[in-house]
């Protein structure tokens, strides 16, 4: 037997745990960063297609624009209920500790 060698794992080689919560980390903001650019990048290319369609069908953009604001509402309306019940689950849990 190599007297170099050793029976278990070399820990000297193996990354500490903090290294690899950093390493965790620094992913986890790269994935949120990546996703949030496609969002918004998706986003900005569909409003454009949309855009371009009105125009070339001769559609009425200020239906259009109405169309919009009432779909951005309803979206802004679920979030602003999403956020209620997750402040109002918070709470119940809170008081139930």
């Amino acid at each position: 037997m190599n007297p170099t060698s050793s029976c278990g794992p070399d820990r000297r080689s193996s990354p500490s745990s903090d290294s690899v919560s950093k390493r965790k980390l620094a992913l986890a903001g790269n994935r949120s960063r990546r996703l949030t650019r496609t969002v918004l990048l998706g986003s900005a290319v569909v409003f454009l297609a949309i855009a371009w369609l009105a125009r070339e069908l001769e559609l009425d953009t200020a239906e259009l624009r109405g169309y919009l604001i009432t779909s951005l509402l309803l979206v802004a309306a679920v979030v602003l209920l999403a956020v209620l019940m997750a402040g109002l689950i918070g709470l119940v849990r809170r008081f139930l500790r």
